[in-house]
């Protein structure tokens, strides 16, 4: 970039209160700089795919560039902060994020635990490392979601299986011990969830507020947010259709009016556009 007298240095010297921002694979001025490094490869770096995967099975990648995502969202944090900055004092900054500081940082409780408890934590399948019941319950058609987060949801669940005594059996009293004591748990809770239908259990769940849900594909997903009113689509332009900026804004969904460009179809217009950066003074 130096050489193209895009670095910060060539362009803050231009205009001093400019805004710019740089995302590398492993930081600018590390050991690991000149190191090569995409999403996948960051994952497996960073630690998140070791705890992803069933307990006994090799590591897995999330099933979206998760790394890239963190490391834009991110970034987009740096320049707004960088922005209210600018607005109260004139001054501009450089943002710097690398993925592996991003991947890094999405597993703050787990690293932590690693910092200042020793742990080393590896793959725990569906369920959670802290919390029980937290993980998916195979039912007579299928598969659902349970999380149970407290004490008073795992009460919930103990009423809807027909066993209110669970609540204060001294096996599973508290999170804590029920995490403990998970194995137990789930000689009851399996062959109770495995003797009914998902929707029956899910409803049965949410009658008693726990959170709990279907393991829907794309389109059952895209459907139901549909059917519950969540509008989570938008139409742009030549009937382009894609998901919508999740973000809403006095209650107004942020809308994009263009869709992507096809390939080269913008091609003249940054060419003539191009040709004329050497006119300018």
């Amino acid at each position: 970039m130096a050489q193209l007298e895009l670095d910060r240095a060539s362009l803050a010297a231009d205009k001093p209160d400019i805004i710019t921002a740089t995302v590398t694979a492993f930081g600018g001025d590390t050991e690991a700089a000149h190191l090569p490094g995409y999403d996948l490869a960051v994952q497996g770096m960073s630690g998140i795919m070791h705890l992803t995967g069933e307990v006994d099975g090799r590591a897995l990648r999330v099933g979206v560039p998760i790394v890239d995502m963190l490391t834009g969202y991110n970034t987009t944090v740096g320049v707004l902060a960088a922005l209210h900055e600018r607005g109260q004092t004139g001054v501009g900054r450089h943002i710097e994020v690398s993925l592996m500081d991003a991947g890094l940082a999405a597993l703050l409780n787990h690293q932590t635990g690693v910092l200042m408890g020793g742990q080393n934590p590896g793959r725990g399948g569906n369920r959670h490392y802290s919390i029980a019941p937290y993980e998916i319950y195979t039912c007579a058609d299928g598969d659902i979601i349970v999380a149970a987060a407290n004490d008073k949801l795992y009460a919930g669940v103990c009423q809807v299986i027909g066993r209110p005594e669970l609540i204060d059996d001294p096996r599973f009293v508290t999170n804590t011990i029920r995490r403990q004591n998970l194995e137990e748990l789930n000689e009851i809770l399996e062959p109770a969830f495995a003797a009914n239908t998902r929707s029956h259990w899910i409803a049965k769940l949410r009658d008693e507020d726990v959170p709990c849900g279907p393991i829907n594909s794309l389109r059952e997903a895209l459907d139901w947010a549909i059917d519950m009113g969540m509008e989570p689509t938008f139409t742009g332009s030549d009937d382009y259709q894609a998901v919508r900026n999740p973000v809403r804004i006095d209650g107004d969904v942020i809308t994009e009016g263009q869709r992507p460009p096809r390939l080269g179809e913008h091609t003249d217009e940054i060419r003539a556009e191009v040709n004329t950066w050497g006119d300018r003074s």
